[in-house]
């Protein structure tokens, strides 16, 4: 795990980089620059401790979306339960794995886009 999420890092600093030039909407160069930091608190992690990327992804979508558009995003949110049981079932993750990918992954990106847009 960790030398995909090193290379992921590198294209999200790479990206963020290049976009800086072309002077995008705020959202969106937080979107990559926050995929960079995201990345590196996860590969942070998972020196010591398993957490669901998949979890963390899909709930940082969701915050994305509610960020974005507000209160419409949170339909998306039944889909957790469903990927965690997934996850759990393939036996790639146990609950806990699954359910601190989801929490982490929705409230750290929620935060930090919050914040990058100052809304």
């Amino acid at each position: 795990r960790f030398l995909p999420l090193l290379v992921l890092v590198a294209v999200n600093v790479l990206g963020y980089e290049f976009i800086q030039q072309l002077h995008p909407p705020r959202l969106l160069s937080g979107i990559l620059l926050f995929n960079a930091v995201n990345t590196v608190f996860i590969l942070l992690i998972t020196l010591q401790w398993k957490i669901s990327i998949h979890l963390f992804s899909y709930a940082s979508a969701v915050a994305l979306l509610f960020v974005k558009f507000g209160c419409q995003a949170l339909w998306l949110l039944p889909v957790v339960p469903l990927l965690m049981w997934s996850r759990i079932v393939l036996k790639a993750h146990n609950f806990m794995q699954t359910l601190v990918g989801s929490i982490v992954g929705f409230a750290v990106v929620f935060m930090e886009l919050k914040w990058w847009t100052g809304l």
